[in-house]
């Protein structure tokens, strides 16, 4: 993920299945989102915006560990089976969510991640 990287929702408007898309770096200059389809209005305040940033600044951080992630493992233990994935096969499998409260509803905010080239996929087994 690269500094800027474009965060989804959907809108929370009854429903209405728009999906806004934004940088988190757009939403210093102008706090309020609208959803093309509904027209319904986001007004994001500091305090989401900052958690937003923060949480953009740790997928950033992640990445830019990039070079030692194929080294990078995480283990899961099973009935006495200890089970390797891939740190970097894990992020491209699962979604980089961020769960956070607006307006009195739970709204999940989608990072996009980059997803592995077919070598690195074949290299770590995927």
């Amino acid at each position: 993920m690269t500094k800027g990287q474009k965060i989804e929702f959907k809108c929370v408007k009854d429903k209405c299945e728009g999906i806004i898309t934004f940088l988190v770096n757009s939403m210093k200059k102008d706090p309020v989102l609208r959803c093309s389809k509904c027209g319904n209005e986001y007004k994001f305040d500091k305090e989401l915006v900052s958690k937003l940033e923060m949480f953009e600044n740790l997928v950033k951080a992640v990445s830019d560990a990039e070079p030692i992630l194929g080294d990078t493992n995480v283990a899961i233990n099973l009935a006495g089976h200890n089970i390797k994935v891939p740190f970097r096969l894990l992020l491209t499998r699962l979604s980089t969510v961020l769960s956070l409260q607006m307006a009195g509803k739970t709204v999940d905010f989608l990072f996009r991640v980059e997803p592995l080239k077919e070598e690195d996929l074949r290299k770590w087994g995927g």
